[in-house]
């Protein structure tokens, strides 16, 4: 176990939590008087890779500060999370007998409902659907994968008006998965469009994998058949390059459209052609955080690649480092939560990270985004970072009741009508 960042440069370097717990009692799980004990949890999808060397860098430059409250920061190792029930259950139990929480927790398979059931805090990307209303999980632009679609975020229709130049009277096309991730997120999609001036159809239905897919030339004959300025992909990655590869096959001119799952910096012809929305101010866009990051990603780890996963680490540890900070010198794993979940602790990181304010960011996104762009070879800022109000789009029309007209009916007048039983 490592406590980083005393004057170390590698993961390896530093005073272990052994060390310290020789010299002060231990008070709570992960917690001693001097030092407090996180472990990172990582799934097996391409967006964990990184992520624990991120987080590292960050408690890196904490610790060389003199640590949080009193405290440095400990990082006890990092658990993997396949997908396996058995597998992910131990690694979990691994983790509660070791740490005060998990920072960090990145990967659509992270079992973060037996995080929860562990009563373990944990920080990372809330990019799949298990963090949604999970008062345990914190993520650092929000949660990114919510059901709710009264509050959203307003960065597809803010970033596209931007990119575009106009919306009035414009038409944005759009593709979704069949399942229910994918109708909250089209209908948070369309919400944000209209709220900036687009007009938006319904989205185009597409089974989700591993159901096999239909023949996608149709599909995209359909997308494209009322000229819109854009298309926007919010579909599974295998099944957004298909699509992708079919509009460009018919010529369509317009902008092609994606999620974060396309910004991968180390191989950009992923994203050949296509504008990708970022919930946090890419790498390519040089601000001070940014700069900073890189920085501290070098002290501790040099030459390692910048990538998502790395930065989902990275700022995760920060808005934990926040929360800390925030919770004081009498830390308790209840306390911990009860502040972070008040309704005043909030985090932000100026052009780089959004405003988030828990607990409301348990099921909202931060209201912020970026749009990048690939010519196969290199990403570069097609919009800046930038944040906006959230939309909070008008609740249903209730059906007006219908009104009682005067019969023409020869009945007789004691007869009821239909509307009165």
């Amino acid at each position: 176990m490592v406590a980083l960042g005393l004057g170390a440069g590698t993961a390896l370097a530093g005073a272990t939590r052994a060390t310290h717990a020789a010299t002060a009692p231990v008070v709570a799980t992960g917690i001693t008087a001097r030092t407090v004990t996180v472990g990172g949890l990582l799934g097996a999808d391409a967006s964990a890779p990184g992520a624990d060397v991120g987080a590292q860098a960050r408690f890196r430059r904490a610790n060389t500060h003199g640590g949080v409250a009193g405290r440095t920061i400990v990082y006890a190792g990092t658990e993997h999370d396949a997908g396996d029930p058995a597998q992910d259950a131990a690694a979990v139990q691994k983790l509660r007998g070791e740490v005060f929480a998990v920072v960090p927790a990145v990967g659509s398979t992270v079992d973060t409902a037996a995080l929860a059931a562990a009563q373990l805090p944990f920080f990372g990307a809330a990019a799949s659907p298990g963090w949604d209303a999970n008062r345990f999980g914190f993520g650092f632009a929000g949660a990114q994968a919510v059901r709710q679609t009264r509050v959203v975020s307003p960065a597809w229709g803010v970033q596209l008006r931007a990119l575009l130049g106009a919306a009035r009277g414009t038409r944005v096309a759009l593709a979704t998965d069949d399942d229910a991730p994918g109708t909250s997120r089209a209908a948070q999609t369309r919400a944000s469009l209209r709220a900036a001036g687009f007009a938006v159809a319904a989205p185009a239905t597409l089974p989700t994998p591993p159901a096999p897919l239909p023949d996608l030339a149709p599909v995209a004959a359909e997308l494209v058949a009322a000229s819109p300025v854009a298309v926007v992909l919010l579909t599974s990655s295998a099944t957004t390059a298909d699509i992708a590869g079919q509009l460009a096959a018919r010529s369509y001119a317009g902008t092609v459209a994606t999620t974060e799952s396309f910004y991968q910096p180390t191989i950009p012809a992923l994203a050949n052609g296509l504008t990708v929305l970022v919930p946090y101010a890419p790498f390519e866009q040089s601000t001070a955080a940014n700069r900073r990051l890189a920085a501290d990603v070098k002290a501790f780890a040099p030459g390692t690649p910048l990538t998502p996963g790395l930065a989902a680490g990275y700022w995760a540890a920060d808005l934990f480092v926040a929360a800390l900070s925030r919770t004081g010198r009498r830390l308790t794993p209840a306390r911990f939560l009860a502040i972070a979940n008040r309704g005043t602790f909030s985090h932000s990181v100026p052009q780089t990270v959004g405003p988030s304010t828990w607990p409301a960011m348990h099921t909202r996104e931060v209201p912020c985004g970026a749009l990048v762009q690939s010519d196969g070879s290199r990403y570069f800022v097609a919009e800046p970072y930038r944040c906006g109000a959230p939309v909070v789009a008008k609740p249903a029309a209730k059906p007006k009741a219908k009104s009682k007209a005067k019969s023409k009916s020869t009945a007789p007048s004691t007869a009821r009508s239909p509307s009165s039983t």
